[in-house]
């Protein structure tokens, strides 16, 4: 163990390789790691982490070798639970801070967030060392120093959330990634912190708050605000195609019933009207269940036409579910303003396109709504 700190604390202090100039970096890494992995398993069974290796650790993490300092980051990190438990303080006060030096990480952001999402993995405590991690999430540039990297965190905690609930025996980890951490991110997103989120950002948080309501039946409602309102419904939207068999929407039909029902009567906006009359295409043998939330006041078109919604045409294509969505679609037409400069906009002609599909035997039907289209050849 001792000829293993000699050469690290060698390598930090010389700032040189110990291979030839001609090995990859990615080499050199490999091989110290190799031997932090050797110096972290020798702490752990000290069940505590001496001052020394405490000191050294941190001289690493800071080291000007950039493959020393990558390599003590990631092994590090990997064993993030052990050194949590045999010293807190070491995890707060210094691998934390070290993820907040951002020219460390501004060309390698990929690894900042595979390292990040392992740390929360098994951190689930209020920390303000913790949310400025987080908060980086959000405000550190890309790699060309052109925008920020929180999409990309986004969509990789989404994977990560998804990986966490694969199995049953995963449900109680599922919920403490969620309260541990992800939900008070959502929140600060909603909010605008530390900057306000793009619509697509919040789209995939959105999705996540979707993939917990088992374990937290409030976690959509963190979405009960305009706009936050109307991604939600684009989210459930997705969801629905996602997972579009119908063994999925007998499940989840009852709780999108109840939210709809629930929005739907409070006096929501039109756009978010709008939103949810967009799920109906997907909600298959329930689609007449789904339009019937509307009662008479049918919202008008508002986003494109999702031509995904081919892919997901009824086995028995002129069934009465199909023909009363033609109905819905023919009821939204005329509530849609200017429909004459939306044509384009609105993707109307895959709209049509869709329903001569759906409904063969039924072509006045489709005349019906053909004829609406203002510019339809």
């Amino acid at each position: 163990m001792e000829q293993i700190k000699e050469s690290l604390i060698r390598i930090s202090y010389l700032n040189c390789s110990t291979s030839s100039e001609r090995t990859s970096e990615a080499s050199q890494k490999k091989w110290l790691i190799g031997l932090f992995n050797e110096w972290i398993e020798a702490v752990a069974k000290n069940d505590h982490l001496p001052l020394l290796d405490w000191r050294l650790f941190s001289e690493m993490l800071d080291s000007k070798n950039h493959a020393l300092r990558r390599a003590a980051a990631e092994s590090l990190t990997r064993e993030i639970s052990i050194l949590n438990h045999c010293d807190p303080l070491f995890v707060e006060e210094v691998l934390l801070p070290h993820f907040l030096v951002q020219n460390y990480w501004s060309k390698n952001v990929d690894s900042f967030i595979e390292m990040i999402l392992k740390m929360l993995e098994h951190l689930h405590k209020d920390s303000l060392a913790l949310k400025s991690v987080l908060n980086l999430t959000v405000t550190m540039d890309d790699s060309n120093g052109t925008g920020n990297i929180s999409m990309d965190f986004a969509r990789k905690a989404n994977t990560f959330l998804v990986g966490t609930i694969a199995t049953p025996e995963k449900h109680g980890h599922k919920e403490k990634q969620w309260k541990g951490w992800i939900r008070g991110h959502v929140i600060d997103r909603l909010a605008g912190i530390p900057r306000d989120a793009s619509e697509e950002e919040l789209l995939l948080w959105a999705d996540a708050a979707i993939k917990v309501k088992d374990v937290d039946p409030g976690s959509v409602r963190l979405f009960s605000d305009d706009p936050a309102a109307i991604i939600l419904a684009r989210a459930i939207s997705d969801y629905l195609h996602d997972g579009s068999n119908s063994d999925t929407l007998e499940t989840e039909w009852p709780w999108i019933k109840t939210y709809m029902s629930e929005r739907l009567a409070s006096g929501i906006s039109v756009e978010e009207r709008s939103a949810l009359a967009d799920i109906v295409p997907r909600l298959q043998e329930h689609i007449k269940d789904g339009i019937e939330l509307f009662d008479s006041n049918i919202p008008p078109l508002i986003r494109p036409f999702d031509g995904r919604l081919i892919s997901l045409i009824h086995l028995h294509p002129d069934n009465n579910d199909n023909i009363a969505l033609c109905d819905f679609y023919i009821k939204r037409f005329k509530n849609t303003c200017s429909l004459t400069d939306k044509v384009d906009s609105l993707n109307l002609q895959t709209l049509k396109d869709y329903f001569s599909l759906l409904l063969t035997s039924r072509g006045d039907k489709v005349e019906e709504l053909s004829n609406l289209i203002p510019t339809y050849p």
